[in-house]
């Protein structure tokens, strides 16, 4: 691989963490309100747990494979 090739794949690999960190966010803070409300019905906070796990849980292999990338001596 060439040094452009690098610098892509590593510009895209910081793009999508931090893409999946606004999405991790935004999903915890939602619900956080639904869980607060007195008028949120069970099955849409259990919905939502499940999303927000789930952004979770990709947002950290994005953050693992982001650090396994720059820690490489390329």
């Amino acid at each position: 691989m060439d040094i452009f090739t690098l610098k892509c794949i590593h510009k895209l690999l910081k793009d999508k963490t931090e893409e999946i960190q606004k999405k991790k966010k935004e999903a915890q803070k939602l619900l956080y309100e639904l869980q607060e409300s007195d008028t949120a019905d069970e099955s849409l906070i259990k919905k939502q747990e499940a999303f927000a796990d789930a952004y979770t849980k990709y947002y950290f292999k994005l953050e693992n494979a982001l650090h396994d990338f720059e820690n490489q001596d390329w």
